[in-house]
């Protein structure tokens, strides 16, 4: 039969009891060093009890009275993991570390019931489990629980709707950047004929373009399960336009923005564009132009069986022949 390691201290505070759970060791550590247990914040703390003279005979050798004061050291918690282990420093990626109760019973110090983890690790651990629970269990009382109501909505007749006046649009409003790009986008394949006649003569030069991935790997399960979509490789009139002015000024990007008469860095976003980055590259390594364009459709698409999601508009893509 094993014998029993740990010990229960009592903690008096005013008419309340703390019964606290400390292993054997530990309390004769206290007991030889005068130290002695109070509660703080809803913890045991290590308290050194000391007295200093009263004011008024401070400066004379014999005191006629002391006043009692208390050290607060540390939590009790914390004070038997550092005589156990050792002073508790960072991980070795530099992330500080805290003391976790694993039954959650902050009363209980002994060893067994101590953990050493980061306090990112420790918030997630509290977090997740504060969240095992549905809303409405975490925060029904007594039958109590009210759902929130839906909005109210009033139904107006014809002639209320005749007087409400739609806002009207300032004459000095700044256009937001996705109306800038549809601008220039707009511009580009207003252009895209005239483009596609001035740089006629710098097609025929390049080489064949070899398969770089087949359409296959696209189709694996794998890659449906996890939602992967096959990337638009393909240019819009847009596009298409854009890499031929590009490859037409050797790749200068300040020379296309004074040609179009707009911003570098709306230049910069269509070149972060996969079928723009792709082009740009075949122009580069094999000098070939996108002669096919590409025009859009949205259609409503579900996610993948398996994976959780609202329904989402989505562009797909159909090619067509360029004019």
């Amino acid at each position: 039969m094993s014998h029993q390691n740990w010990e229960t201290k009592k903690i008096f505070e005013g008419e309340e009891v703390f019964l606290v759970k400390i292993n054997t060791d530990i309390a004769d550590t206290l007991f030889e060093r005068k130290l002695v247990l109070k509660m703080k914040d809803g913890y045991p703390w290590v308290v050194r009890p000391t007295s200093l003279p009263c004011p008024s005979c401070a400066a004379s050798s014999s005191c006629c009275s002391h006043r009692k004061t208390e050290k607060f050291l540390r939590a009790l918690h914390v004070f038997v993991w550092i005589e156990r282990n050792g002073i508790i420093g960072p991980d070795p990626q530099g992330r500080q570390r805290s003391i976790h109760h694993r039954n959650e019973d902050k009363l209980d110090a002994r060893v067994k019931n101590l953990a050493l983890g980061t306090q990112a690790a420790h918030a997630r651990l509290h977090n997740s489990k504060r969240r095992r629970h549905s809303r409405r269990k975490r925060f029904e009382s007594a039958g109590l629980y009210r759902p929130h109501l839906p909005a109210q909505v009033v139904e107006l007749t014809e002639e209320e709707k005749k007087k409400i006046v739609p806002p009207k649009k300032s004459e000095n409003a700044v256009n937001t950047l996705f109306d800038e790009i549809r601008n220039l986008e707009a511009l580009l394949e207003e252009n895209f004929d005239q483009v596609l006649e001035d740089t006629a003569h710098l097609e025929g030069q390049g080489k064949s373009i070899p398969r770089s991935a087949p359409a296959s790997e696209w189709r694996a399960p794998k890659s449906r399960l996890m939602g992967l979509h096959m990337p638009r490789m393909g240019c819009s009139k847009a596009e298409a336009c854009f890499v031929r002015v590009y490859a037409s000024h050797d790749l200068d990007l300040a020379r296309v923005a004074e040609v179009l008469a707009v911003r570098e860095g709306l230049l910069h976003i269509l070149l972060r564009r996969v079928p723009v980055a792709v082009a740009v590259e075949r122009w580069v390594k094999y000098r070939r132009l996108p002669t096919k364009t590409v025009t859009f459709r949205y259609e409503l698409v579900e996610h993948q069986p398996g994976r959780r999601g609202k329904k989402a508009v989505v562009p797909t893509a159909r090619r067509q022949a360029a004019i």
